[in-house]
């Protein structure tokens, strides 16, 4: 055929059809099979998949990617920067940091914590319960004690002690230099 060819009903082949140039539809195309394609696709408009859909390498994407359910990551997730979330966090393992950790509000920890190294609190600190110290401790400036002070041991103090109450002794009191009474 030299020139153009009309049908004006259906087309029906029992072999391949090649086509030397351009295929150009006016309407739907439904394939009731596979469509392999050997070079790229490209679609100007939305890609609408049924069921699921398989990439066997990389996918790029060049704006926004919207999930409207759950995101499930077989192996690791990688992110070249920031990380917003929404609403809460569960981690079911272990969160290793490698750099500093901001928080700018409140921190709850239900059991044990463990500082390897040094804590550094800027402002005042309330403890609830008991204090068990396996060390020594240093105070660089006063002590002040509210209700009774109990030592199960001795106190040495280095310079001059002042009670501003009386000094009830139970038992003997030994002085090894002079004892002024004014």
């Amino acid at each position: 055929v030299a020139h153009d060819v009309s049908l004006n009903s259906k087309l029906y082949l029992n072999d391949d059809a090649t086509f030397a140039s351009n295929l150009i539809l006016m309407k739907d195309a439904s394939m009731n099979s596979n469509l392999l394609v050997a070079h790229d696709v490209s679609l100007n408009s939305k890609l609408y998949v049924k069921e699921d859909a398989t990439f066997a390498n990389n996918a790029i994407v060049m704006k926004d990617v919207s999930l409207n359910s759950k995101l499930f990551v077989a192996d690791d997730a990688s992110l070249n920067s920031r990380l917003y979330v929404a609403d809460e966090v569960s981690l079911n393992s272990k969160l290793f940091v490698a750099y500093d950790v901001s928080l700018n509000s409140k921190l709850y920890v239900k059991e044990d914590a463990t500082f390897a190294n040094n804590l550094i609190i800027m402002k005042d600190t309330s403890l609830n319960s008991r204090l068990f110290v396996d060390n020594d401790v240093s105070l660089n400036s006063k002590l002040y004690v509210s209700l009774d002070a109990t030592f199960a041991n001795k106190v040495i103090v280095i310079k001059d002690i002042s009670l501003n109450g009386k000094l009830l002794v139970a038992d003997d009191v030994s002085l090894n230099s002079k004892l002024l009474v004014a």
